[in-house]
């Protein structure tokens, strides 16, 4: 279980990134969590916080009952992937996803890098260079190297927002299906209501900064999910009203968050 007890975060006057307001919540073990809101709300903020990456001004977060947010995560219990996937450029597809096990390899690894990249369909990518791979190969390998330690939970910051349309959808629908085999915590930031919509289980709505949980819905929707049921079309026109973005029109393909 995730839990969030009054956790937030306030920059100083000259730092110009979003502050995360006053957040509480739990979030139990296999559930997809969205979090959505307008841009600079602080849901990223939430994200590094949670990864040990930044410390929070109040409050604190557990995972499994240990804190997580002023003592660094133990190695592998948690994986990220950021919206670029943040590649070592001097390290092959095979060298970059064993990172995501420590910066020393260790005896027993392969067998893990192996797997992790047969599932995300690189195996025969494995001795390329980073420079050598389309933007949807680059981030199938940054979400090999969050998978390779088998976290318990994967905190995903809008992983999919920088690539295009076509490598968008076939990328969501490749991480849906490695969801479904292992039943992990996720924890999703995203500026499209659709994405929410079809990864989540629940979805957070945030206000403005300093953000703050101001909605949290059960998306009791069957998978696989598709955009033009009149179900995802009700709950996309429900989040757009509750984001003030209802002139939208919510038949659109794709709806980010500006």
């Amino acid at each position: 279980m995730l839990e969030l007890h009054s956790l937030s975060r306030r920059f100083g006057s000259g730092d110009t990134r979003a502050g995360l307001g006053t957040v509480s919540l739990r979030i139990d073990e296999g559930e997809i969590v969205a979090l959505i809101g307008p841009s600079g709300c602080g849901k990223s903020t939430l994200l590094r916080l949670l990864a040990g990456l930044e410390e929070p001004s109040t409050g604190r977060a557990l995972w499994r009952g240990h804190e997580i947010t002023r003592t660094r995560p133990r190695h592998g219990e948690i994986g990220v992937v950021f919206q670029e996937p943040r590649l070592l450029p001097w390290f092959t597809v095979r060298q970059n996803v064993r990172f995501g096990l420590g910066p020393k390899p260790q005896p027993g690894e392969e067998p893990l890098v192996d797997e992790v990249l047969e599932r995300v369909g690189l195996t025969r990518f494995a001795a390329a260079m980073p420079k050598e791979l389309s933007g949807g190969m680059a981030q199938r390998v940054g979400i090999a190297r969050a998978l390779v330690s088998r976290p318990s939970l994967v905190l995903l910051d809008e992983p999919f927002s920088a690539l295009d349309a076509l490598n968008r959808l076939r990328l969501q629908n490749h991480f849906l299906t490695l969801w479904e085999g292992t039943g992990r915590t996720l924890l999703l930031v995203t500026h499209d209501i659709d994405e929410a919509l079809l990864f989540a289980s629940r979805i957070l709505v945030l206000s403005g900064s300093p953000g703050e949980i101001v909605a949290d819905y059960r998306i009791a929707l069957p998978r696989p999910r598709v955009r033009t049921d009149a179900s995802f079309q009700h709950w996309k026109e429900r989040l757009l009203a509750d984001l003030g973005l209802a002139e939208v029109h919510p038949f659109a393909d794709h709806v980010p968050l500006i």
